[in-house]
């Protein structure tokens, strides 16, 4: 310590004690003061820290929330392609059900023809056929449509223009029975075809058609006999 340290350190241990007090309380609270100071400059030094960790963090959960989203979209969109491709491949097969169902209908209808002709005159005039023929080289679906519109033409003009009381139909009734049952199969798919397949049987008249053949089945226009078991029966 030099000469002049040690003469002020001799003046303050003479100091009176309350001198001493005061000298020390200055000294105190500078350094009290200096370590408020730093503590606040510590302390704001870490919360700027913290606000940058803060933001990082905001950010890390905005791009994971971003990523979410994105991961959440494909599959989503999956989710779509599998649900209209199940729903492609239900439509596929029931179309092929459908076409399976329709050629059992034509089959029905053109045996109608064909038992109505082996069978001779079984009806008001000689060989009637409710459907509209024997099927040829046609499609299905032209055979389905020629006869439901022969059935309901045929329905609509015989039961207007002749008398079933005197003249009961006497063909036999199993080919239209057949033929029902054939139909409500087919109607059976309506729900679960696409709609272009939905369009075809607006198309062949197939709900009017059972309607109509309902009605005709029936219908009181019937010989006992029509009720009877034929040798070209299937």
């Amino acid at each position: 310590m030099s000469e002049d340290g040690k003469r002020h350190y001799q003046e303050f241990l003479h100091l009176a004690p309350n001198a001493i007090g005061d000298t020390l309380a200055g000294i105190f609270a500078s350094l009290a003061f200096i370590w408020i100071v730093v503590t606040v400059f510590l302390q704001s030094a870490e919360l700027a820290e913290q606000r940058k960790e803060l933001v990082l963090t905001r950010k890390e959960f905005e791009l994971a929330r971003d990523v979410q989203q994105k991961q959440l979209e494909v599959i989503q969109k999956q989710a779509d392609i599998f649900v209209s491709e199940e729903r492609s491949r239900n439509e596929a097969r029931q179309e092929k059900l459908l076409d399976q169902r329709l050629q059992t209908l034509a089959e029905s209808m053109n045996y109608e023809a064909l038992a109505q002709s082996l069978l001779g005159p079984r009806n008001l005039v000689d060989h009637i056929t409710v459907f509209e023929g024997r099927r040829n080289d046609e499609s299905t679906d032209a055979y389905v449509l020629r006869s439901s519109d022969a059935v309901i033409h045929f329905y609509e003009k015989y039961r207007d223009e002749y008398d079933f009381a005197d003249h009961p139909m006497r063909g036999s009734i199993k080919y239209y029975t057949n033929t029902l049952t054939a139909l409500e199969r087919i109607l059976e798919l309506s729900d679960l075809l696409g709609p272009d397949q939905q369009e075809r049987l607006r198309r062949l008249r197939t709900l009017e058609l059972h309607v109509t053949l309902k009605d005709f089945v029936a219908d009181d226009i019937w010989h006992d006999e029509a009720h009877m078991p034929r040798e070209f029966e299937r």
